[in-house]
């Protein structure tokens, strides 16, 4: 998993993809083994005692303690985060197992007269015991419309048809939103949903605390890809820019998602605008919008386009015709809208002749236009696939991945015939996205935060609360006597420094990786790892003496 930002790359070999140097990153420092993958428990000594007498810092030379942790590195660095361009560790393929204790045999003789009684007993307590199993071997999968419903059930049942009666099993519990999904998972109704990758940062917030499980990929199975760009398309021919957008009429997939309109807001409206007021800019700069799950009453011009029939105009789910990444497009296609904010992939999935291809245009941050498959040149920003989300505690997470895993070998891409689980006869990605080429699973110790990105996720809290004083600096100290030290540093600061805590190094490393922290002092033996997660030294400590 890679904090720094480049394109996901692996290989598999017998069904396990290996790790690529960037993808070692935070695998390193959240806890993984040598080969790059997560191990339980654990932990790095420091290389050097922290008592070691320092007597000063220096600025740390360029390129220092970047490299693989040999040469002469200086002892203790202070590191920072690196703001990177593009956001988003990428998830890697593990496929760990659980290791169950195989408790020895007992064979017990029993007296004649209480051997018919213990058998019942026996009996009993095994039907009881199989009662009991069921449900601990069964998934509940969240279900936003009837058509997705619809596909569940057909999941459930396929899946029975190829799997041992001993599970994994999955039902379906049916909500009206993909937020009232998250409710249900976090209220333990429901156990998995797959969300885009904004509503997956909203579900791995609080108070919801959810967590990404399985990503989807898409590209081959040899080069799976997880990153999508954000894209605003319009019709051939259109004579306004991606400046000029004042007064046009715009498609979003829905409020919240990375496409639809946290990366068109962070184009279109100033850095420092806080969630309330960009929803109410937003509302100011077009004349009317399809947004699904707006609020109606409160904006009701981000409702004014789209065509859901009563209740269901604007809704939050597939009832609202141009709802998601497809319903945006059609939204556009229809000649609704002006503008239409998608990813990169939703021409191309809805448009199978190349020539149709040629009748749309990519508005681009210099003002310009590039065609459709310009998307690279031409973009609003990088996101991260779609992921399945679960609880953080108790989440089923090892049941989920032996479902998905077990399912995309049986039902995977050109895999069946009678049941395909990246199609949606009935609609558009229902359950799981059509592009999709199938699951990989998220390393245990990824949060949301990591799942998305330092600078998707920077983004998106400046969104929701402001910008914070970019004067402060926020030092990560491990342990309660390292913040005892911070603390009374902060108190002499005049108000440059605050502190947290986390409760190990890796922590550390992970919080300034996701924008918690800025800063910390490490030794030696930890820069590789933080190097690895896109932090780079910009201290060093003295030790010789106090001339420069």
């Amino acid at each position: 998993v890679s904090a720094a930002g480049s394109e996901f790359a692996s290989t598999r070999t017998s069904g396990r993809p290996t790790p690529s140097r960037e993808q070692r990153c935070s695998l390193a420092a959240l806890g993984a083994g040598p080969r790059g993958w997560p191990r339980v428990g654990g932990s790095v000594a420091r290389s050097l005692p922290r008592s070691s007498p320092a007597r000063g810092l220096r600025r740390a030379a360029p390129g220092r303690g970047r490299g693989c942790g040999e040469g002469d590195l200086p002892k203790r660095l202070t590191l920072r985060s690196r703001r990177i361009r593009h956001p988003h560790p990428y998830p890697s393929a593990t496929h760990s197992r659980l290791l169950r204790r195989r408790e020895p045999r007992v064979s017990v003789a029993y007296p004649q007269r209480t051997m018919r009684l213990a058998i019942y007993a026996l009996l009993c307590a095994g039907t009881l015991g199989l009662c009991l199993a069921v449900p601990g071997k069964t998934v509940r999968w969240c279900t936003i419309s009837d058509h997705e419903a619809s596909k569940c059930s057909s999941f459930s049942a396929n899946m029975k048809r190829v799997l041992p009666a001993d599970g994994p099993h999955i039902t379906c519990v049916k909500r009206t939103s993909h937020l009232e999904c998250i409710k249900a998972i976090m209220a333990n109704e429901a156990d998995a949903v797959t969300l885009e990758a904004g509503l997956v940062l909203e579900a791995g917030l609080p108070p919801f605390n959810l967590k990404p499980v399985v990503a989807e990929f898409h590209g081959s199975n040899t080069e799976p890809q997880t990153l999508h760009y954000a894209v605003a398309v319009v019709e051939k021919g259109s004579d306004f820019q991606l400046k000029q957008l004042q007064g046009k009429k715009s498609c979003h997939s829905g409020l919240g998602w990375s496409a639809g309109w946290y990366l068109p807001i962070g184009i279109l409206l100033p850095s420092d605008s806080v969630e309330e007021a960009a929803t109410a800019e937003m509302a100011k700069i077009f004349s009317g919008s399809c947004v699904p799950c707006a609020n109606r009453e409160v904006f009701p011009k981000l409702c004014q386009l789209c065509a859901g029939k009563g209740t269901n105009k604007c809704a939050c789910s597939f009832q609202e015709p141009y709802f998601g990444y497809a319903g945006a497009f059609k939204c556009l296609q229809d000649g609704v809208g002006d503008v239409a904010f998608v990813r990169h992939m939703t021409v191309f999935e809805n448009l199978a002749n190349r020539t149709d291809h040629d009748q749309y245009k990519l508005l681009c941050p210099d003002n310009s236009q590039m065609p459709v498959d310009k998307y690279r040149e031409c973009n609003l920003g990088l996101f991260p696939s779609h992921a399945v989300v679960a609880r953080n505690v108790g989440g089923k997470e090892d049941l989920i991945w032996e479902l998905l895993n077990q399912a995309q070998e049986h039902f995977g891409k050109d895999k069946s015939t009678e049941f395909q689980l990246f199609a949606s006869p009935h609609g558009k990605d229902l359950l799981f996205t059509d592009a999709a080429r199938g699951f990989l699973r998220i390393p245990p110790k990824m949060d949301a935060k990591l799942y998305v990105g330092y600078e998707y996720f920077a983004a998106t809290q400046h969104q929701r609360r402001g910008v914070e004083d970019p004067q402060r600096v926020l030092w990560c100290a491990v342990d309660h006597h390292e913040k005892v030290k911070c603390d009374e540093w902060s108190a002499v600061s005049g108000g440059a420094l605050q502190c947290t805590t986390e409760e190990s190094t890796e922590d550390c490393i992970a919080a300034i990786t996701k924008g918690e922290a800025d800063a910390m002092t490490l030794d030696g033996g930890f820069i590789y790892i933080a190097g690895q997660c896109g932090l780079v030294p910009v201290l060093a400590e003295n030790y010789r003496s106090w001339s420069y």
